[in-house]
């Protein structure tokens, strides 16, 4: 207990993108391709545009259009201990950029339940004071004001779709949580893995900065994503990057990588995509032979 890691936190804007950003791009966008940017058609304009960023592996544009840490975080505080700069970057292509706390890297410090600072405080734990800028945020029907947190080992990746907590702005939130842990003993006891993929490997570089790629672990349930767009590449000579950004689509044998664009709605390969579950015949998915719990 005394040397028990405190959890890596994963921090995003519930809204991934900054209006007046989106808006400059969308000019921009629609200039090279003789629009007018009207608001009429700057939704889809917009949507255009994103698809193209992807296709283009522009996310470094992507990266440009939403929030960044700057924007948001005022104070970050561990027992006592300051820590705004112990935060590293990843990618989402649902909520743009996203920003971790008590990542596993050798450049940054690992927390332990027990470190203290100098300073009192009335509370012990991470304490983080946010500034939501709601009125910079792209008007979207499906995002909303405020931020999201998600609670996750401190090399696993932060899988934003599954288990986050919606925070409101305006308000004082207090998050406690417990963990628990399943271990899993290797061959010849169970089929379970540690090692990364080539194919994982690369969702990973988009995610992140290549330095810190190398250093996440195996994540089951991402790997039953990629599954799930080889399936719809297979059947759509298309993927559906969502909700992870990923460029290339790998083959169900895992042995082939091909570049592959995004299926576009309202066309017949967008009504092929709606059906990924027969990946699950062909799926190679091992179980993590680690796996924290947070709830």
């Amino acid at each position: 207990m005394r040397h028990m890691l405190f959890p890596g936190v994963t921090v995003c804007s519930a809204n991934p993108y900054r209006e007046d950003r989106v808006k400059e791009a969308i000019d921009v966008y629609a200039r090279s391709h003789s629009s007018d940017a009207n608001e009429t058609d700057r939704e889809t304009l917009f949507v255009s545009m994103l698809i193209d960023l992807f296709n283009r592996n522009e996310s470094d544009e992507l990266v440009h259009l939403g929030f960044q840490k700057s924007d948001m975080l005022l104070e970050c505080s561990y027992n006592g201990i300051s820590c705004s700069s112990n935060f590293i970057h990843s990618l989402s292509l649902v909520f743009g950029n996203c920003f971790t706390f008590n990542w596993k890297d050798s450049s940054h410090k690992l927390y332990s339940l027990t470190e203290l600072g100098s300073t009192l405080m009335p509370y012990k734990g991470l304490s983080m004071t946010f500034y939501v800028p709601s009125h910079l945020n792209y008007p979207l029907n499906d995002f909303e004001d405020g931020l999201i947190l998600f609670l996750h080992d401190n090399n696993e990746i932060p899988f934003i779709a599954k288990n986050t907590v919606r925070l409101r702005p305006g308000l004082a939130h207090t998050i406690a949580y417990r963990k628990s842990q399943a271990i899993f003993l290797p061959k010849p006891y169970t089929n379970c893995t540690t090692v990364v993929e080539k194919s994982l490997r690369h969702i990973y570089e988009v995610i992140y900065d290549s330095h810190y790629a190398h250093q996440v672990a195996y994540f089951e349930a991402l790997c039953y994503e990629l599954c799930e767009q080889a399936y719809i590449f297979s059947k759509c000579l298309c993927i559906l990057p969502i909700p992870v950004i990923m460029r290339y689509a790998f083959s169900l044998d895992r042995d082939g990588r091909l570049l592959a664009n995004t299926c576009i709605e309202s066309t017949t390969r967008s009504s092929c995509k709606r059906n990924p579950h027969g990946c699950l015949v062909f799926s190679m998915c091992s179980t993590m032979c680690t796996h924290a719990f947070f709830y």
